[in-house]
């Protein structure tokens, strides 16, 4: 851990410490990128582990560029979840797919098509994920859920973007959306939870949200008239405690909730100027505690609070659910 960091390192593990109840503990990342300091990242990760004991850590997307061959693309993801993997000591890891976790081809349709990505190559990149005996996977999809019976939670993970391929003919399309399948996984499996269970839901983007589009979907009376939130709306209905949706991508924080339902957005872990909604950040300095950026999660299950400790840019949030 680099010296710069010290300061930092002890406000949240000591702010986590005084803060744990019963629940789950885990650290949350997104949008890396390849940066130079993700090993930085890495080391800050395991030194709040050593003395917090995450559950797990999730990236939500965006490990590498998009814009790489197949073979180095693929090669790179592997070195970066193998580094995310090693920051917590349990080894649990759980990958988003993000927008740019894919790879570049320049013979589709004589165009360079960007950002390529298959389910058969995403499974091959996150197959560990069979070897976690809390972690439930569908005919190899990229969208799965883990279980901490315990604690009663379980993490979903959705993959928020769709595709379609033919590399005999060289067409790709990819799309932000959930198609019917993981939205009838959703109802039937993933969201089929214990009434007192506690529910978070990750992934790389929200497809058909503000976030997105630059509007909400038409709500009506309080329902949605937008498949997937309706659907999780109508699981909170039955009794299922939805305590967030979690989201990277779009390179700012923000909590709201928006139809009965808790989202809340990560800041890019890349130390460059990003955009807080329309106000532009400048000090993400290298070679000082900005540039960081990641949260230590605390799920307390007793009274209901998701809280972020947030580690070097940003500031610590309570989520109540």
């Amino acid at each position: 851990m680099k010296e710069f960091f010290f300061e930092e390192i002890v406000k949240t593990v000591d702010d986590f410490k005084k803060n744990r109840r019963n629940g789950i503990a885990f650290a949350l990342l997104t949008d890396t990128r390849l940066c130079d300091t993700v090993d930085d990242t890495v080391d800050n990760i395991k030194t709040a582990d050593d003395n917090i004991h995450f559950d797990f850590i999730v990236h939500m997307g965006n490990v590498i560029n998009g814009n790489n061959p197949r073979d180095i693309s693929m090669m790179l993801m592997n070195n970066e979840f193998k580094k995310f993997a090693g920051a917590v000591e349990n080894g649990r890891f759980y990958p988003v797919q993000g927008r740019t976790d894919g790879y570049r081809d320049e013979t589709f349709c004589g165009q360079l098509a960007m950002n390529i990505m298959t389910d058969e190559l995403w499974d091959k990149q996150i197959g560990f994920l069979n070897y976690h005996e809390n972690v439930s996977r569908q005919d190899k999809k990229p969208y799965y859920y883990a279980d901490y019976i315990e604690q009663k939670v379980r993490i979903i993970v959705l993959c928020a973007f769709d595709y379609q391929i033919d590399e005999k003919i060289g067409y790709f399309t990819k799309n932000c959306e959930i198609d019917k399948k993981q939205a009838a996984w959703l109802v039937k499996d993933a969201l089929n939870v214990g009434r007192d269970w506690s529910v978070i839901i990750f992934s790389g983007a929200i497809p058909k949200s503000r976030y997105e589009t630059g509007k909400d979907p038409f709500i009506y009376n309080g329902y949605s008239t937008e498949p997937i939130f309706r659907i999780v709306q109508k699981a909170q209905e039955n009794g299922v405690n939805i305590a967030c949706w979690f989201s990277g991508g779009y390179g700012y924080d923000c909590v709201e909730n928006i139809a009965g339902i808790n989202f809340a957005l990560i800041s890019s872990q890349v130390p460059e100027v990003t955009r807080e909604k329309d106000e532009i950040i400048k000090n993400r300095h290298i070679g000082t505690k900005n540039q960081d950026c990641w949260d230590a999660v605390m799920l307390d299950t007793d009274d209901r609070e998701i809280k972020l400790f947030r580690f070097g840019y940003g500031e610590d949030r309570v989520i109540k659910y």
